[in-house]
């Protein structure tokens, strides 16, 4: 796979995954979709992928080939889901996917990652934020969060939303790609909660 149409987009299979995935291929990008379900209607390659495990991220890794022009990281859960699986999916896999990728996306090429209002006021946590993110990776952030998430003045999917905008951030700041932030005012998850 190598052209300068090649998009790898994870929550493919639902919500604004699934559109993003069915206006891309419309536009004749070559969509590689990345969720636990497969995806209907985009046209699509398809692997199957739970960002909440490290092991199904490191799967994926290995099986992707050539060069991608952008990746959207679009997959998240619901706080609904408990704050240890909502840590591992919204921040950690998506950190662990990213940099795993972070040198098959071509130069000028372009890190979509939906976060949601839920993580304007990162300043106020700036220090936890980058304790977190200081971490070496997914283990290391998960027994971070073990030791300090009940210390922290709020909840796991608003820490996780926070943690993103600062790492979309320092993924800008690298100036390998443009790390590209997208606030969503309000998503309403349909799926199982």
């Amino acid at each position: 796979m190598a052209n300068d149409r090649n998009v790898l987009l994870t929550g493919a299979a639902s919500g604004v995954g699934k559109a993003v995935a069915e206006r891309l291929t419309a536009q004749g990008y070559a969509v590689v979709a990345l969720d636990i379900e497969e995806p209907s209607g985009a046209n699509a390659a398809y692997h199957r992928c739970d960002l909440g495990d490290k092991a199904s991220i490191d799967d994926v890794l290995g099986k992707l080939d050539g060069t991608y022009v952008s990746l959207m990281n679009v997959a998240g859960v619901p706080g609904t889901r408990g704050a240890e699986t909502t840590i591992r999916v919204n921040l950690l896999g998506l950190r662990h996917f990213t940099e795993g990728v972070w040198q098959r996306v071509t130069d000028g090429g372009t890190v979509v990652n939906v976060t949601s209002i839920a993580g304007n006021n990162w300043r106020k946590r700036r220090e936890y934020l980058n304790d977190l993110l200081a971490t070496p990776g997914f283990d290391e952030g998960l027994q971070w969060w073990r030791t300090h998430g009940e210390s922290i003045d709020t909840d796991a999917y608003t820490f996780s939303k926070e943690a993103v905008v600062l790492y979309t951030m320092q993924l800008a700041g690298r100036g390998l790609a443009r790390g590209n932030q997208v606030f969503d005012r309000r998503i309403e998850f349909s799926g199982p909660t």
